[in-house]
């Protein structure tokens, strides 16, 4: 079907935006609570928790009791996303134009535009 500029079934708002499908899950699955230590905490709360007991002890318990010993990988992995995630990546650089070099900017004029505009200013 050919478009129609004036035609009024068009969709003027354009096509809805997608939801993250993973996001909207995992959203939903984080703010159930759960049973830790005989406190009620979020599911993302306890996640918090569990990272922050494995970067500083080196194991992470879990609701139904189970401990799990971090490997020095698992941890280095936590610390790593931790920064990740506190800090966010460093800020980087890039400059693809100029290789570093300062950019130079060369502003010709044409002398007779500047007689003809001192001349009608007097």
């Amino acid at each position: 079907m050919p478009f129609k500029p004036k035609d009024p079934n068009i969709n003027r708002n354009g096509r809805p935006k997608k939801d993250r499908a993973l996001t909207a899950i995992l959203e939903r699955a984080g703010s159930k609570t759960v049973e830790m230590d005989g406190k009620s905490v979020s599911g993302r709360r306890l996640m918090a928790l569990q990272v922050w007991e494995g970067i500083t002890t080196g194991e992470v318990s879990f609701p139904n009791g189970k401990k799990l010993q971090l490997s020095p990988q698992d941890w280095k992995d936590f610390v790593k996303w931790a920064y990740a995630h506190i800090d966010g990546p460093p800020k980087s650089e890039v400059d693809i134009t100029t290789a570093g070099q300062a950019i130079t900017f060369l502003v010709e004029r044409d002398d007779n535009e500047q007689d003809s505009a001192a001349s009608e200013a007097a």
